[in-house]
């Protein structure tokens, strides 16, 4: 399924501002997730990058994180269709003030850390190119919701 709006985002910056944009309703979404759901992905995504945890028990190749991470900076976007079925199957409502006030203290917490974590398909980033990962990842996610 693709987007219904196509994003791009190079920053948290710009995340923060759509966010904000959207405003507190639950808006509409047109895919497998509502508001509330993508926005606490997204907190468990960026939270995921500097929470203390355990080293990856199979490190990724440098050249295979080299490769790939150039190919998200060429073409700017993450494609949408990667299943994993750890992340949730059916659509949930929530909280929608309180999964943006997440959101929000883990980009700070991000901007805060001294240490991030290896990132499972690309190893291990510096803070720039998370904070991109980040950005592109969440515009993937937005271009869910109807705005």
């Amino acid at each position: 399924m693709e987007p219904c709006r196509e994003l791009k985002f190079t920053s948290l910056s710009e995340v923060e501002k759509e966010i904000e944009r959207l405003g507190l309703e639950q808006p509409e979404t047109t895919g497998n997730w509502t508001y509330f759901q993508i926005l606490s992905h997204l907190a468990d995504t960026i939270e995921d990058s500097f929470k203390p945890m355990d080293p990856p028990a199979k490190p990724v190749e440098a050249r295979t994180t080299e490769v790939l991470f150039k190919r998200l900076q060429k073409s700017g976007k993450m494609k949408p269709g990667y299943v994993n079925p750890a992340l949730p199957q059916t659509r949930e409502h929530g909280d929608v003030e309180a999964a943006k006030q997440r959101l929000q203290k883990a980009i700070q917490g991000f901007r805060a850390s001294t240490h991030l974590n290896h990132e499972p398909a690309l190893g291990y980033l510096n803070h720039e190119q998370f904070e991109f990962l980040h950005a592109i990842h969440s515009a993937m996610h937005l271009g869910f919701v109807k705005a």
